[in-house]
């Protein structure tokens, strides 16, 4: 598994989109490679991980590739990578906090397509935290209100934009006065 994650890492860094996605079928066996030649060959001993599925979906999108990261994601959902339950709870919240910039955008676009194609249109919530990116600046500001907002700061803001960006039309969201987590 190490070595899958190694290598997973290398093509992130790497940039290499067609390559992360081919290794992540053949590791799951749920495609066969374009070449004749497997990339790595220890499919049958191993599998995905959290640490695998993050590298290989913000290879994509970095590339934005995003029909791969949704076919990517919806496989890691499958086998139990990820959002372990397949269903919004009775509120409709999900809990993105922790989550990895590129998996939480994974993770939106999944849950969103979930509510469409289960006709379960419905108000979403999507709980990021207040974000490490926030804290920090907020003691670095001193209070002071001398720093410039990033639109990527704080998993938060990163959300909001993947709802205007990745969707047509873009999908406008909210955040409570009292849940500023949210």
């Amino acid at each position: 598994r190490v070595a899958y994650n190694a290598l997973f890492s290398a093509l992130r860094v790497a940039g290499d989109a067609d390559k992360s996605f081919e290794l992540w079928g053949e590791i799951c066996g749920t495609r066969s490679t374009k070449s004749k030649r497997a990339i790595a060959t220890a499919k049958d001993i191993a599998s995905p991980d959290i640490i695998t599925l993050t590298d290989c979906l913000a290879t994509l999108s970095r590339a934005e590739r995003l029909s791969e990261l949704d076919e990517v994601f919806e496989e890691a959902v499958s086998r139990g990578i990820i959002l372990r339950s397949n269903e919004l709870d009775e509120e409709g919240e999900t809990d993105l906090s922790g989550m990895s910039l590129p998996v939480a955008r994974a993770a939106v676009r999944y849950i969103l397509r979930q509510c469409v194609k289960d006709r379960k249109v419905q108000t979403t919530t999507f709980i990021t935290g207040i974000g490490v990116a926030q804290q920090r600046k907020s003691e670095e500001d001193d209070g002071k209100g001398s720093h410039s907002k990033d639109p990527t700061s704080s998993l938060r803001d990163y959300v909001q934009e993947v709802l205007q960006k990745d969707f047509e039309p873009s999908i406008e969201s909210t955040i409570p006065m009292r849940a500023q987590g949210t």
